[in-house]
Formats: C-alpha cells, structure tokens, sequence
C-alpha cells in the first residue's frame, strides 16, 4: 500500500464502545488512533508509548482503555467526554504541526506501568466489576493492579510452569461462588498443550470496593494431551448458578478444544472434552483468537480466527462448498468462522469471511451483531441482517479519507 508524506504504521489492534473505534498502530513510533463510532471521523491520538499495543480493552463504565504494549508496558487512558474534547482541539488547532504539542496541553495516560523485561506482560484483562486489571507474564505470574492510582495490589504465580511458557489469559465475565466465596474463573493457556484454570476470590474491603483475595487464589492444571500450544482461551457463556464451567482453547494445530469441568462445593474436576478442527481442508494451521457468544435462542458458540496454509493443489477447488472466493488463489488464508458448541462435534457452522491477507486483530461489535477485524491495513466489519439472519459480506472501514489522513499526519 502506497502511502505519501509519511509512514503510517500497520494496524495491530483494534477495539471499539458506543462511541469511539481505537486502532493500535505498530512500529517505532506506535500509537492509539481515535474514531467516531458513527462517522470515522478522526478525532486524535494517544501517544508517546513504549512499545507497540497489543491489547487494548475497553472499560465503558469507568471510561479507560487499557492497552498492553509488545515492551511489556501497561497504559491506563481516559476516553471521557472531556478528553475526547481536548484531542478534537488538538488536532484542529491550526498550531499544532509536525506531531509538536504543548506539554501543557497533551493527553498522558492516567496510569503507567512500566517493565523491566519483555515478558513481564504477554496478555492482561480485567476483573469485572472491579477497578482492578491483570497481567500475565511470560513465567505464569499474576500481577493485579489498580487502574484508578496505578498501584500494584498483589502478584500471585497460581501454578509452578518451569518448562512452559504463558500465551494468553481470560478472565469469566460471569460471577461465580466456590468454597463459600465469591469470585471469578480464569485460564492462562501456556505451550506444550498446558491450561491453568484459576479461581479468583473477591471481599469486600470496607469502602465499597471490592479486591482480590490473594491467600484463596486456586489453581488446577489440565494438558491437551497433544503438546500443542493454547494460543487463545475462551469460557462458554453460562449463567452464574451453573454447576459447570466450559473453556474454549484455540490451539496450534488449527483446532478448537473444550474442557467442561464440574464444580462442588470444594472440588473442580475435569468431566469431559470435544475436539472441533477448525481447518477443514487446511494442510496447517493455527487459531489465534476466540470470541464465545450466545444465541438468542440459548444455544452456545465461539466465532474463531484461523490463519491457514493450504495444500498446493488446494486453488483447483473453493473454499466453501458452494462457491469459490477471493481467497481460493492464495496457498495462505485467514478465516472467521462461527461455530453452534454441541456435545461432541461441530456439524453446525458459518463461514463470516475467507482472507486473503493477514489479520492482525478480531474484536465483537458492541450490538452482538457485527464483528470487526483488521488486516495490517485496514478494518473491516462483519454485519448480520436482522431481517434475513444471514452475515453480509465483510466490508472494508472507510477511516483513512484524505481529511482523516491529513489531520493524522499532522500529529506524527
């Protein structure tokens, strides 16, 4: 892709609310770009950050974006009103040119967390309903911090992982009740097949808020048997009174795994597993991202992304049974599908897009109806039609128009 004046970098990240799309930006000189939801219009920048991001979570009900950076940085910003205000000032101050902005002026992060290593952040999430959010080092350390001051609360390494090393971390948006307190399951998913299912107490420290009570942290490990690596986690959503709890691994070898284990008062056993091949057709592959949902009718799945590397003589037929794609020439292809989660197998499934190109991201819309991913150049959303039920073809964003581009190169 040609781009004039000055490089801007590939788009790594994405994540949205009702108001505002945020594409992390990769490269040397690395930042947030903001967009109006409804418009595309550009409105500014987050910036003068360490690293590239990597993940970036929304928290609507406390207005901050947590975004993890490939330096092992942690940045707290705020997407108030008020600041999205001041960037709309900023970047149409006719005063601020070639990236020059006052100190006085600039938006800084509400909180930063530096590293010391790389590794000190290979993923983060929240715990919901909670001001606090977690890191995930490479080693399996939990490190919790509050996001309001920036203060480090407590770290905890749930299980010993000498010779693995941790992927990915999710933690359960739904509330959960064992050994007689409440809390929260999450998973860290390590190489070699490894997963850590981990349960994270809260008490309520006086004040109204709640924090996490590190001497009941509990941890079970379970192996996929297979030695393959869990480069992504999900939970099967469920209701809070539910007597089991479901975890969705995206694996290295292009297959998608469930892990349903029983729980009792004390005890959390493994009860069974399925096994769903993501790359039908696929000679290799890997699942890089999982997001689980829920039909309106209560039946369960996972919408997976898969990057493949398809047989040569693969081109000769399409990728879907019915017609060929854009993506039937290439020998390697990304693919979003959604998958209904039966007992033992996967016959119900929904191609959303076939790429030829490589995604960098995958994120929900905030409606449950719209899926958007990014290729190292673009966004692109993924609609459903609510009068046919049936998902439209992917379409790219318009948000690098000549008025967006000139006002963002004016900030870089």
């Amino acid at each position: 892709m040609f781009r004039d004046v000055k490089s801007m970098c590939d788009i790594g990240a994405v994540a949205m609310d009702e108001r505002l799309v945020f594409l992390g930006f990769l490269g040397c000189s690395s930042f947030i770009a903001l967009y109006n939801r409804e418009t595309m219009a550009f409105i500014g920048l987050y910036n003068f950050m360490c690293g590239s991001p990597t993940r970036m979570l929304v928290l609507s009900d406390l207005e901050k974006l947590v975004c993890s950076t490939s330096a092992g940085y942690l940045y707290v910003w705020d997407t108030s009103d008020k600041t999205v205000e001041r960037l709309t000032q900023i970047t149409n101050d006719p005063l601020t040119l070639d990236g020059f902005v006052h100190p006085s002026t600039r938006v800084v992060p509400v909180t930063e967390v530096t590293s010391t290593t790389l590794e000190s952040c290979v993923d983060v999430d929240r715990v919901p309903g909670t001001s606090i959010v977690v890191m995930l080092a490479a080693d399996g350390e939990l490190t919790f911090f509050d996001i309001t001051g920036g203060a480090k609360l407590t770290s905890k390494k749930p299980i010993e992982t000498e010779n693995y090393q941790a992927l990915c971390l999710i933690i359960n948006d739904i509330s959960s009740t064992f050994r007689n307190r409440n809390g929260h399951w999450a998973a860290i998913g390590f190489t070699k097949g490894l997963i850590a299912l981990i349960f994270i107490p809260l008490i309520d420290n006086g004040s109204g808020t709640k924090k996490v009570d590190i001497d009941n942290v509990f941890a079970v490990k379970q192996n996929t048997d297979d030695g393959c690596d869990v480069n992504c986690l999900a939970f099967r959503k469920k209701s809070s009174a539910s007597s089991s709890t479901t975890i969705i691994a995206g694996c290295s070898d292009g297959a998608v795994r469930c892990f349903v284990f029983k729980k009792s008062e004390d005890e959390i056993q493994l009860h069974k597993s399925a096994s769903y091949v993501h790359c039908r057709a696929a000679k290799k592959g890997q699942v890089l991202k999982l997001i689980s949902g829920c039909h309106t009718n209560g039946t369960p799945y996972v919408v997976s992304l898969c990057r493949m590397q398809m047989p040569y003589d693969y081109h000769t037929q399409p990728l879907a049974d019915t017609k060929a794609t854009p993506a039937d020439s290439s020998t390697y292809c990304t693919e979003i599908i959604m998958q209904t989660l039966l007992q033992d197998q996967c016959e119900e499934y929904v191609v959303l897009a076939h790429i030829r190109d490589m995604v960098s991201d995958l994120t929900a819309g905030i409606d449950n109806s719209s899926y958007i991913y990014t290729t190292y150049d673009d966004p692109f959303v993924i609609r459903r039609l609510s009068e046919t039920n049936e998902w439209q073809r992917a379409k790219r964003i318009e948000w690098n128009t000549p008025t967006n581009r000139k006002l963002l190169l004016k900030l870089l």
